[in-house]
This record gives structure tokens, sequence and C-alpha cells, in this order.
């Protein structure tokens, strides 16, 4: 079995694999990451919401911790003076599997369910150790039997199930969701072991890539193994993908001769990660298997980080991945974050600062109510999409959102996103729009015209919008006229100024200051129309009548005017503009 040393004097860590993930489908290129420092915290491997179990070192041994959000919180179980433990696998639940010294000269697994922690029995031995864990709590690893020998177990609560062999010792690394165990055995000369599938009560020998050895280390839901091999000769091993009895070898990291390991995991998308032997200081380097093609981690960071990123334990499928790498001198636990990561979970938010076509950045806030399998989201802005929604004007130039996501989700999602002074001409009326079905549809649940913020709720994703209100103006109804008539009317009278906006849009929809008037020169050859009716009012007031679907501003006009001209000025919080003009007489 495959072990990693991280630095002189600390334990061995088998590295084994929880997988409870579907058959890899395709994704995109790989996003950009942000990294945490984990410190003195070695992670072992993550779960679908984000919770990483691992160990610190404390007192000359290593003690086993759940981390979340930056929150390290101990596995209790009681230890013997200079005791130790292990965490190795965690499920969706948060609940860990490992092992611990529970008493003097021999290890037991555990399971620890955040609450309490059941010890697993042996079979009959000293030793047992828990590598992994599926959501049912169903516990695999090796139990020895008395004598010593190891054997291949499932636990179902705190009793083993000898799982067998293939001619010698045997362990479990891995186990899906039906109960499906992955591991290795013997052949029984003390030299040769083969990967091995448990289903149904039988063992089957997977076999090898040519050469002596081999082990699985994950199971998909769907049956797909992943494991490590020997090559013939046994100097290089690769990862291979093993289904439906085909086993394929995955290659080796390009550049390399040594062995690269995948062995640790592989998400729903396929995604999987390790380490490939490379020539100098470290000896190896984390990478990501994608799409068929492989990655150095260390160069998708930033220049001059000081990292050199060395082992890639697992990877969950919203894309972090947990490992160990060296800083300063020292090796460092690390989490590395892609942009979008979608945890696995309810009400979870992706917030992102997405990059406009104008290089400025707008922040976008994403609420998931449900995320069944957790993958990535993306978000990109360009001024290309649809035409805009009717009766609403986009800002100049037009943007559209298209958000995407990997995930697996279900229920609500809540979209919040900015807009930037200036945009808009009527910030009160900007509204958010969801393109489904070929159309737009308006999905505003909140606007703040302070923090220049509106939000909307929908069930889907696919392009997004902001737009304000755009009113429909025909024109002004008689008694007044269009320009570039002039409207003759009596100084002191009361004129209903009649227009429509295309259906009531409220009574806040002129602009402050508006409606208003100024004096303007008498334009002798515009035709006049006499206005034929005037009312009788002692201010100027605004009314919409539903049965027409017309205002009616009705304009006091004042006595000093006589023997001017004027032109009323209606202006919109639209941005529109439309003026009719008059002459005063006595």
């Amino acid at each position: 079995m495959r072990t990693i040393r991280f630095a002189a004097g600390l334990t061995a860590f088998i590295l084994v694999a929880l997988m409870t993930a579907a058959t890899p489908q395709s994704q995109g290129p790989e996003p950009a990451y942000t990294l945490i420092d984990l410190g003195t915290f070695i992670p072992e491997a993550i779960n679908g919401a984000g919770q990483i179990a691992g160990v610190v070192p404390q007192s000359g041994a290593y003690h086993a911790f759940r981390w979340q959000n930056g929150v390290l919180e101990e596995v209790a179980i009681p230890l013997p003076p200079g005791g130790g433990m292990a965490a190795y696998g965690i499920n969706d639940a948060g609940h860990i599997a490992g092992w611990a010294d529970v008493a003097a000269g021999g290890r037991r697994g555990y399971l620890w369910n955040g609450a309490t922690t059941t010890v697993l029995d042996t079979l009959g031995g000293a030793d047992g150790v828990a590598y992994a864990l599926n959501s049912l709590d169903q516990v695999v690893g090796f139990a020895t039997v008395p004598g010593g020998q190891q054997r291949a177990v499932i636990w179902n609560g705190s009793m083993p199930t000898d799982l067998g062999s293939l001619g010698g010792r045997s362990g479990a690394n891995g186990v899906n969701d039906v109960g499906q165990v992955v591991g290795f055995s013997d052949l029984g000369n003390g030299v040769d072991y083969h990967a091995f599938l448990y289903d149904n009560g039988v063992m089957s020998d997977l076999g090898t890539l040519g050469g002596s050895q081999s082990t699985g280390y994950a199971i998909t839901n769907d049956g797909v193994v992943l494991g490590l091999s020997s090559l013939a000769g046994d100097e290089v091993s690769h990862p291979f993908l093993w289904q439906n009895g085909v086993m394929t070898d995955l290659g080796g990291m390009p550049g390399t001769t040594g062995t690269t390991e995948l062995v640790n995991t592989i998400n729903s998308h396929g995604d999987m990660v390790g380490s490939s032997q490379v020539a100098g200081e470290f000896g190896f380097h984390a990478v990501l298997y994608r799409n068929g093609t492989y990655t150095d981690l260390n160069t998708l960071l930033t220049a001059g980080s000081g990292w050199t990123l060395m082992f890639a334990q697992r990877i969950n499928d919203a894309g972090q991945i947990v490992g160990v790498g060296y800083l300063s001198g020292e090796y460092h636990g690390f989490l590395l974050n892609p942009l979008g990561a979608t945890v696995g979970g309810g009400n979870v938010t992706v917030s992102q600062d997405v990059e406009l076509p104008d290089d400025s950045t707008a922040p976008v806030t994403i609420e998931f109510q449900s995320v069944i399998t957790g993958g990535q989201t993306t978000i990109t802005a360009s001024n290309t999409g649809p035409a805009g929604p009717s009766g609403f004007r986009l800002p100049d130039p037009p943007l559209y959102f298209d958000v995407q996501t990997t995930a697996v989700v279900s229920g609500g999602i809540s979209l919040c996103f900015s807009w930037q002074e200036g945009q808009f001409n009527n910030e009160g009326g900007i509204r958010l729009f969801h393109y489904e079905n070929s159309a737009w549809n308006d999905v505003t649940t909140s606007l703040n015209t302070t923090s220049n913020t509106i939000c909307g709720q929908t069930a889907s994703l696919s392009p997004f919008t902001l737009a304000e209100i755009s009113y429909t103006f025909t024109g002004f109804f008689q008694p007044v006229d269009n320009p570039p008539t002039r409207n003759s009317v009596k100084a002191g009278a009361a004129v209903p100024v009649r227009f429509s906006l295309n259906g009531n849009q409220g009574l806040g929809m002129m602009s402050p200051g508006y409606p208003a008037s100024q004096q303007t020169l008498c334009d002798t050859n515009a035709p006049v129309a006499a206005i034929e009716e005037t009312t009788t009012a002692g201010s100027s007031s605004l009314s919409y009548d539903a049965s027409s679907g017309r205002y009616t501003y009705v304009w006091k006009t004042d006595k000093a005017w006589a023997g001017s001209c004027r032109q009323l000025i209606l202006r919109f919080n639209d941005g529109s503009r439309h003026v009719a003009n008059f002459n005063f007489g006595k």
C-alpha cells in the first residue's frame, strides 16, 4: 500500500479515499483558485460541504480534528499517554473515520459523529484502522485476526465483517453508498498484491497494468474504481480507472518519468487529484487530472507565493482541493478554493467580483436553497445578449450576466446584482430580468437605491440583465396639441394636460422639479390652436384614470404670463423629456 511521509520524523500516512460520486462527466478549463493556509493542520479529506478531516501535531503525537470555515473541532476520544490518532475519511454529514491509540500497543478504528465516538472492534487481533466511510456511516478499513494478519473489513456499527482476501493480507480503502468496497489484497506470496472489488459478498481481482502490484482506492456510486497500479517491471506506477471489467491507464504527468499517483479521490465531475514525482528538492508536486489532462497545481498559483504544493489529498464536487505543501521551510496544510466553489448543503452562498467588459468589477451574490451535488458556479459579463425587455431600457452599453453552475441544485435561487452611479437615469425604476423560454421575465424581489443593489428570485439559471422602466409616451391628448403647434390659452386658466405612459406607472414617475415651465420666444411661423377646454383649479395636480389609461396634469397657469409664450416641460424619471408650447392671452 502507498504511504507518503510529509517530513522526517512525522507519522507515515496511508492515503485512502472516500468516494460517493457519479460517473465522471466532462467540465471546462481549470478555474482560478484562492489558497488558504491551514498551518499545522494536515488535511486528509474534504466533504461536499467543505468540512475537512485531518490532524494537528500536539505533544509529539497527532490529534484528529474537523475544520470548517477556519474553526477546528477536536475529535473526542480518550487516548493513553503519548497516544495519537488520525482522521482519514469524512462524509457529507461531517462524520469522521480514522484510528486512535485507545490502548497501549494497539490501534482501533473509530467513527465520530460530531457528538459521540464509536470504537470499532477488530477480528480478534490487536489492531484496526478505518480509512473511509459512506453516507450511511458504513466504515471500511482493516482489522487484524489473532496472530496479527491484516484483513479487509466493513463495519456496520462497531462490529466488523471480514471481506476475505485473494490469498494473503488485505485492506479496504473505499466504499460507495451501495456498499461496494475496494482495496488491495496479497496474492499469497507476500510480495504481489492486486486491487479488489468486493460486491454482494464476492471479492474480485481487478488485475494490474502489467506489473505485480495494484490497489483500489475509491469507487463511485456507479461502480467506477480509481486506483494505482505498477507497470511492467514494477518501477513506475500509474493511476487507473476500472469499470465493467476494463482497466484504463490514465498515464503519467507529462515531463516526468516517475510515478504519478491520483489515488486519493475522484469527484462527480471526473476531476482527480494526487501527486507526481518530479526532479528537484521536494520530489513531489500536487497535480490535478481534468478532462484527460494533467495540471501541476503549482502553475496555478500567483507568482512569488512562496508555496510548493506537494500532495493533493482530496477534491470535492465543488472543486475544493486539500493537501500538503511547503512554505517558509515548513510543511503546511492548504485548501484551494476555485472561483465560484459551490458546496453541497442548504442556503449555499456564492459571491464573486465579476469582471465587466470595461475592466471594472461588480459584486454578485447567489444563494442556492439546496445544493444536492457541489460544483462550480461561473458568472461572466458581456455587452451582447437578447434585445431588452419591452417597456424597459437597458443601460448604454447594455450589460448581461451569464450565470452557470455545474452543481446539482433544487429549490429557489436568489441573486443580487449591483450597478454604478450614473448607469441608469431612474434608479427607482430598475428591475432584474431573467431570460427564460426566449423571453425576459421580471424576477425582482428587492431594490436598494442607497447601496445600489437589486435582488431577485428564480428557479433556473441563464442570462440576467438590469433594465430601467422606459415609459411609452405617445404624445399629448386634447385639448393640448403637440409641437410645433402653439396652444393658445388665457393666462390664469387651468389647462388639463393629458398623456399616456402605456399603463399606470404611479404618480411618482416625474423627475424631481417637474412638470416645469419656462418662457420662450414666440414662434410666429408655428401654427396656433386654441385651448378649447379649461378647468377650475386652485393649484396644479396630477391624477391617473384607469378606465382611459391616461394621466391628467391640471396645469394652473399664472395671469402674469399674459402676452408671453411658454413651454411646459414633462421630464420623467426614465430620463425622457416631452414639451408642449403655449402662448398666453388676456
